[in-house]
């Protein structure tokens, strides 16, 4: 959405192209950086009240994931733009584009096109808070007629009934304020069946908080190739030795046995 140049109260957000390589596919996404700044002046970042804390801890909810004899995980597609900025705030979320194509007769004005965020971009400082807020705010107006809602989704069912009561529920409750729902797993197969009829994706491995999980299997992993590829690509030192270990992702504590041998070679 173009905007005017003449307003005050502007800020430009950089951005740049990352790319990323799981389970053998490569994703691109554009990266905006609203913590740079320039010379002593401040980032948006900077003048931006973070919020306290509102998201569950990663550990409890894993626990409470695996406590069940049926996991089931969904997450809100696309999430932060599915929240609206202000008008007076979109200003200061502008960034620069340049046009697909450009042809002999594009004047230099038209070669670089200014932008605006109408939606809450994902890396604000407030970003996490606003979301959460808003999710509490949701399951607070909707708590009698939609119990099972959690915060941040990974649940359990004692069967197959459970599960599908579960994702009806959480649906039909994000759909109040028009948040959809995405990326379902489960390990349910009468729930699979349902996924099947509505032409929704299913794959054998999923993400839960982080984790690797195969359905099929229903167990959680750690893909070796994501920790150790990097680590033959250079030298043998102390920082890739450290940097190793931190690809290692393991907040339930289940592969310490492998993660130590860093750790003491360390």
């Amino acid at each position: 959405m173009p905007t005017n140049e003449n307003s005050t109260g502007v800020f430009y957000l950089p951005h740049h192209a990352e790319k990323k390589e799981h389970h053998g596919k490569t994703n691109w996404r554009i990266v905006f950086d609203p913590s740079s700044s320039e010379g002593n002046s401040p980032s948006l970042n900077d003048v931006l009240e973070m919020g306290p804390n509102l998201l569950p801890e990663v550990l409890a909810n894993l626990l409470h994931f695996r406590g069940h004899p049926v996991p089931i995980i969904g997450d809100i597609q696309q999430t932060f733009l599915q929240l609206s900025l202000d008008q007076k705030d979109r200003d200061l979320t502008r960034f620069l584009w340049t046009p697909k194509t450009i042809k002999a007769t594009t004047t230099p004005q038209m070669r670089w096109l200014t932008y605006r965020f109408t939606c809450l971009p994902f890396s604000l400082t407030c970003s996490p808070f606003l979301l959460s807020v808003t999710e509490r705010e949701l399951a607070t107006m909707c708590t009698e007629r939609y119990p099972n809602f959690m915060d941040d989704f990974v649940a359990g069912a004692e069967d197959g009934k459970g599960a599908i009561s579960i994702y009806y529920e959480i649906g039909a409750l994000m759909k109040t304020i028009k948040l959809p729902m995405a990326k379902w797993a489960t390990s349910c197969e009468e729930l699979k069946e349902i996924w099947k009829a509505e032409c929704q994706g299913i794959q054998r491995m999923m993400q839960a908080l982080g984790v690797d999980w195969n359905k099929e299997s229903d167990m959680l992993s750690v893909d070796p190739t994501d920790i150790l590829d990097k680590t033959a690509q250079g030298p043998a030192t102390k920082r890739q030795l450290l940097q190793t270990n931190a690809r290692f992702y393991d907040p339930l504590g289940l592969f310490s046995p492998v993660s130590a041998i860093a750790k003491i070679l360390f």
